[in-house]
């Protein structure tokens, strides 16, 4: 309707004035504004809005993904050595790895030759975590991960991307062997999770690739962060604080982290986690001690309230609770008379 058409632009616009050219493509761009305004007025973009489309209504090759074809196999022979030491996989786990098994590891691959470091290549457990089909993903930037919100994106994000963008633009084999990133990343659903990433450069056959691999941490999300919501003004002014709180907290960890990773990706996934629970147990009023306790049920409760639930329910019961009461009555007269 109207309505949706007008947002679309307002959004566009409020996008279109904080656009980088440098940091971002056109293509980006047009991501977080139809990712933002599909959430808000609850519409599914993707029938309308396919990235293979997008390549060729543009006019960019499509060549990276056809280019790639049954690579895959190759690329992991070139990995495995990699992903066992790191990773601590066993012989079943790198097996099912390279048949791209459901329910198998979080991984992809980008051709590091083609424009803006498309993916050629993403896992069946990439498209189970993530809700990202391959046929959406391929041929795109990972950019789509990051949370379209700019602000939230900026001031979680902003160091850690600039870090890894250095590395997906190196010349050449990479001194460290690779890099490990910890991201603040977001489901096709809107909902948002940690990324502890490990990439690092492959050559097969004469091409450059890059090999992501994500480990999603098993840290409850507080409702601050969860999804993108609309806020009270109170509520926008805690929000933007924990965030700014939450940023300078995660700047801390992650060199540490990246450290960690390159030697033992699952020690570091411990240690971010740990870091990671400290935090929000001190900035969230979502923990309680150790537990794990987020107002998850408010709104339901405001409209129990406002709709007077209670009195219909107390109505309904009413005859049952009269007829207890009798008994209970009862009960204790017998009592005072034995």
């Amino acid at each position: 309707g109207p309505y949706r058409l007008q947002r679309l632009r307002e959004i566009l616009h409020s996008a279109g004035e904080k656009f980088n050219p440098r940091e971002k493509s056109l293509f980006a761009l047009c991501d977080e504004v139809f990712g933002k305004w599909a959430r808000e007025v609850s519409v599914d973009a993707t029938p309308f809005w396919s990235p293979r489309a997008e390549a060729l209504a543009v006019g960019i090759s499509s060549a990276p993904m056809d280019d790639f074809a049954q690579k895959w196999p190759a690329c992991f022979d070139a990995a495995q050595d990699t992903l066992r030491h790191i990773f601590r996989m066993g012989e079943t786990d790198l097996e099912a790895m390279r048949a791209d098994m459901p329910g198998g590891v979080v991984f992809c691959l980008s051709d590091l030759g083609g424009e803006d470091c498309p993916l050629v290549f993403v896992s069946r457990g990439f498209e189970e975590m993530t809700g990202f089909t391959s046929d959406y993903a391929v041929g795109k930037n990972c950019r789509f991960l990051q949370p379209p919100l700019q602000e939230v994106n900026s001031t979680v994000n902003s160091q850690e991307i600039a870090r890894l963008r250095a590395f997906c633009n190196m010349i050449g084999d990479c001194p460290r062997g690779g890099i490990v990133g910890l991201l603040l990343n977001e489901r096709k659903s809107g909902e948002r999770f940690w990324n502890l990433l490990h990439m690092h450069h492959l050559s097969v056959e004469g091409k450059r690739y890059i090999l992501g691999v994500q480990s999603i941490l098993p840290v409850p999300m507080p409702s601050m962060l969860r999804v993108a919501r609309n806020l009270t003004p109170v509520e926008e002014a805690q929000h933007w604080h924990f965030l700014s709180q939450l940023g300078e907290h995660i700047s801390k960890v992650r060199p540490m982290v990246d450290q960690q990773g390159l030697a033992d990706m699952q020690s570091a996934a411990r240690a971010a986690t740990e870091h990671l629970r400290t935090f929000f147990e001190t900035a969230c009023p979502d923990y309680e001690g150790d537990h794990w306790v987020p107002c998850t049920g408010l709104q339901e409760a405001n409209m129990f309230q406002k709709d007077m639930l209670w009195k219909r329910a107390f109505d309904e019961m009413k005859g049952s609770l009269m007829k207890i009461w009798e008994v209970s009555e009862g009960c204790e007269e017998d009592v005072a008379i034995a």
